[in-house]
């Protein structure tokens, strides 16, 4: 598949009722990846799917060729920075985070279609989305790579996320991008 075919691949937004449908390939669509990549924990996911409780309440963008996910990320949002999944580890680093806060994560993009742009694309479609639901902090846990394509587009990366054992061979980042009341990105 070419870039140009990549970026014609439409963005479906998933929430609620329709997410049961979804779930689940979403799921083994991280599996499949992060797999792929050979840095995790060969028994992370045992039944090739990996979702968690936050997913069941989120906002999910899957990109599809055809029926079949090819990208994903994962999007919630929170009125109150300790109700983060990892609301201890921001602490313990003295992040002080305005709220609303966007929680942008689990971004995946299918091996065979990685460096077309679909991260970008997502990530971007992520920012436009917490701007218009007046979020006035984002922040992800990335992997390297992820965390500097962050960078490139202007946002801040923290330092090195909690560690996660599921990923021995991954340092993730933490990358924060704060966002004015007018909706401008610092």
């Amino acid at each position: 598949m070419t870039r140009d075919e990549a970026m014609r691949l439409p963005i479906l937004t998933v929430s609620g009722p329709e997410l049961v449908h979804w779930l689940d390939r979403i799921g083994r669509l991280r599996a499949d990846v992060w797999q792929a990549t050979r840095l995790i924990d060969p028994d992370a996911f045992p039944v090739d799917r990996w979702t968690d409780r936050l997913d069941e309440d989120a906002t999910h963008w899957v990109i599809v060729d055809g029926d079949t996910p090819v990208a994903a990320m994962r999007y919630a949002q929170f009125d109150d920075p300790a109700d983060m999944p990892d609301a201890a580890h921001h602490r313990a680093l003295g992040l002080w985070l305005v709220p609303p806060v966007a929680l942008p994560e689990r971004l995946v993009v299918h091996p065979r279609l990685q460096h077309l742009g679909l991260a970008t694309r997502l990530a971007d479609h992520g920012l436009a989305h917490a701007i218009a639901s007046g979020a006035r902090s984002i922040v992800s846990e990335a992997s390297a790579p992820t965390a500097e394509m962050l960078r490139k587009r202007g946002r801040r990366v923290l330092g090195p996320a909690a560690y996660d054992p599921r990923f021995p061979g991954v340092s993730f980042q933490l990358v924060l991008t704060e966002i004015g009341p007018d909706g401008s990105v610092r």
